[in-house]
């Protein structure tokens, strides 16, 4: 009899492991539900759902106000080996879109993989709860990975890239399609901004270090000329040197902008 317990304890170790894969999504959700009641996401619902806690889907999940249509996600049991968790999610929001692959490290630090997102500007400024901020047009990213910890950017490959920019304030200006190529350098992540050839011409470069200071250098222009309703709106940045250009040199702490990275 003996020489069987090894078999039996490892029948009974597959037969918990298979109720662990079939245990349904309803049921993570409920628990998820339940542990948000004490958090910022207190008002966290799911709709819809189906499938395993492991491969599953929403057809839609509500918080604070804000919907996302089309959810879906899959963890990767594997990565815990590595000491993180880590889920690919997907969904829509009226015509909005993202998708990455999301770790979480014991040590609180966060990677994103992957990432592809297509978002209105307004909304994106409202899912982030920017306050007193209008800007129009729309946001797509394409990050091979972003990794953040301690409420800064750690390191950074892809681009931003905004299209029809404009903005609100103090009055509605065009400012074209705008683009920011991101790569990770010894001094941190930089960000070289570039314009698309559109209302404002923009030459600059962002450097982000690991303490979370930030340098941004390089200058910014009106095309039309000085008479135009962008160039009055660029003054309140600076004053235009001889040539039409306004220099930008600025440098402070990301944390100068909690709000970014709550």
């Amino acid at each position: 009899m003996k020489r069987w317990i090894p078999y039996v304890l490892l029948g009974m170790s597959f037969f918990v492991v298979f109720l662990l894969i079939q245990i349904p999504a309803v049921v993570g959700v409920s628990l998820i539900e339940s542990f948000a009641k004490d958090t910022p996401l207190r008002q966290l619902r799911f709709y819809g759902v189906s499938g395993t806690i492991w491969n599953g889907q929403a057809k839609q999940i509500v918080s604070a106000g804000q919907q996302f249509n089309s959810v879906s996600w899959n963890i990767h049991p594997g990565s815990l080996l590595l000491g993180r968790g880590s889920a690919t999610i997907s969904f829509k929001s009226d015509g909005n879109r993202f998708s990455a692959r999301i770790s979480q490290s014991l040590l609180g630090t966060t990677i994103l993989e992957g990432l592809e997102a297509k978002y209105q500007m307004q909304d994106l400024i409202k899912l982030m709860q920017i306050p007193a901020v209008k800007l129009g047009g729309q946001i797509n990213l394409r990050l091979d990975e972003l990794v953040f910890s301690d409420g800064t950017i750690n390191s950074a490959t892809g681009g931003v890239f905004w299209s029809r920019a404009s903005s609100e304030f103090p009055q509605k200006v065009d400012l074209g399609d705008l683009k920011a190529t991101l790569d990770n350098t010894d001094d941190g992540v930089k960000a070289v901004l570039r314009d698309g050839g559109g209302p404002l011409e923009l030459n600059a470069e962002l450097l982000l270090a690991e303490d979370g200071q930030f340098q941004l250098s390089g200058m910014m222009a009106a095309r039309e000329g000085q008479g135009s309703s962008l160039a009055n709106s660029l003054r309140m940045m600076g004053k235009p040197n001889p040539q039409g250009k306004i220099v930008l040199k600025n440098s402070g702490n990301l944390s100068d902008f909690g709000f970014l990275l709550k």
